[in-house]
């Protein structure tokens, strides 16, 4: 099942790739802006029915690095990857003075 939401996020991501390439061909007006702005509402709506974790900067970070020509599915294997990671946990405070 987690496979398959990586594929159809990684899907999404292409779409939306596709989507902003043909929005940034063109003089960002203001109907191209809100069509981006619509776009993405659009991928992190299917990005939460997915539960993928993501946050909405996070995928619109991920959808400009895919935009950029980084691949989709090398992303999203690192997001898999760093989504497996436990989250640091913070050092023991430490006591400057020592009871006698």
């Amino acid at each position: 099942m987690c496979n398959d939401k990586a594929k159809l996020l990684v899907a999404v991501l292409d779409l939306e790739i596709l989507h902003f390439k043909m929005i940034n061909s063109v003089v960002m007006d203001p109907e191209a802006a809100r069509t981006a702005r619509e776009s993405l509402d659009l991928a992190f709506h299917m990005s939460n029915i997915l539960d993928t974790g993501l946050d909405r900067h996070t995928l619109s970070v991920l959808i400009a690095l895919c935009d950029l020509g980084l691949n989709s599915e090398a992303l999203a294997a690192v997001v898999k990857e760093l989504q497996r990671e436990p989250p640091p946990t913070a050092p023991l405070p430490t006591t400057s003075s020592q009871i006698p």
